[in-house]
């Protein structure tokens, strides 16, 4: 039988692991989980680097390779990764672009660089386990939440430690990969049931980067937890709040989705609806959810590929744009849904919708851009609360 760790050890263990940024696990930390887990060896700390594409670069601990112990762990690992507690690491989370896992599956390539730069040093450290180890707990926050995700994969995908079963634990985790990707992990870690992923209802880190990318486990049971009011708080981002919330929990088992799927018939009537709204969780998620929906119309009506061609300086946004655009021009089952898009997006940023629009690609862009700034303007108000923590 898989060994699972409970909701508020896993949130726990997703706080504390901050400390390794640049020393390690203090006495208090290492004495409060050592009946589970062995953190007490600073040979297990994994350094990794993050920043733009380009530009900056910083090498920081970044994660820790923990043996369980006890009846319930004695035979496990623990993988655990560090958020988002720098501005080295907000760039990595903005460097938006399409990069390869060694399954051939697509996803975020600032993650996917921040990984790359640990996986050695990370692999390094697990040859001694290759065969020994019985479940692989793979936990993180944020950004660290990215990685872990990342890392479920990359073990899948190499059986790196051999039969060992592999266990996902994300609070407030941004979206990582594309649908293949999703879909493919979701499969591999018990069709969805090894993943435990984990979100307020108004944290707006899982809220982004917005399509193409998709959640963990894919249209499987999240765990969404209730925190107060509609609007995007950085507050409800922390560790501290996921540690509280889940201080009253009973297990996994007594945790309830509050968000229920989103059916494509309110999709449309969000989009034909000319009433005003701001930016909320909800129609944050709303707005994700009518992009989706209208893209699929364009992809369906004009067979357009969206693909990375980053090299050549064509960004995703780019391609989003153009697939509209053309959806707009030569589907006509679609041309009237990215106009209502369009205008949604319009009212989201308090934009005067004039009677006549000439949709174009570049003004697709224009407003893409503009959404995803003021999106990510509330990311980075998350991220810094983080960081005062």
């Amino acid at each position: 039988m898989t060994n699972v760790i409970a909701p508020l050890q896993a949130a726990s263990l997703a706080q504390v692991i901050y400390q390794v940024q640049n020393q390690y696990f203090n006495r208090a930390t290492v004495d409060r989980f050592k009946a589970d887990w062995d953190l007490s060896s600073e040979d297990s700390k994994v350094s990794g680097k993050s920043g733009t594409l380009w530009v900056i670069k910083k090498k920081t601990g970044f994660g820790v390779v923990a043996e369980g112990r006890g009846a319930q762990f004695e035979g496990d690992l623990l993988l655990l990764f560090r958020g988002t507690d720098n501005t080295f690491d907000w760039a990595t989370d903005a460097t938006v672009g399409l990069s390869w896992t060694d399954s051939a599956e697509r996803v975020h390539t600032g993650f996917n660089k921040c990984f790359g730069s640990l996986r050695d040093e990370l692999e390094l450290k697990l040859r001694p386990y290759v065969g020994k180890v019985r479940t692989v707990h793979c936990v993180g926050h944020s950004l660290g939440g990215a990685l872990a995700s990342l890392c479920a994969e990359w073990l899948e995908t190499n059986s790196l430690l051999g039969q060992s079963s592999v266990q996902l634990y994300t609070f407030g985790s941004p979206r990582v990969g594309c649908e293949g990707f999703a879909k493919s992990l979701s499969n591999s870690l018990q069709s969805g049931a090894g993943i435990y992923r984990c979100y307020h209802k108004t944290d707006v880190v899982p809220m982004v980067p917005i399509w193409p990318f998709f959640h963990v486990p894919y249209k499987n049971r999240s765990y969404c937890l209730n925190s107060p009011g509609s609007l995007p708080s950085g507050s409800y981002h922390k560790m501290t709040n996921y540690v509280k919330t889940l201080s009253r929990s009973k297990g996994w088992d007594s945790l309830i989705d509050l968000q229920p799927p989103v059916s494509e018939s309110a999709v449309e009537t969000w989009l034909k609806s000319d009433s005003l709204y701001s930016l909320t969780i909800n129609s944050i998620n709303m707005l994700n959810h009518a992009l989706m929906y209208v893209i699929k119309k364009v992809l369906q009506g004009v067979g357009f590929v969206i693909q990375n061609s980053i090299g050549l300086g064509v960004t995703l946004l780019d391609h989003l744009a153009m697939a509209l655009a053309k959806g707009y021009d030569l589907a006509k089952d679609a041309s009237v849904w990215v106009l209502r898009l369009m205008k949604r997006i319009m009212v989201a940023l308090g934009m005067k919708i004039a009677k006549d629009i000439t949709v174009t690609a570049q003004f697709i862009k224009y407003l893409l851009t503009a959404l995803m700034d003021k999106v990510n303007r509330m990311v980075k108000t998350a991220v810094d609360f983080v960081f005062s923590e």
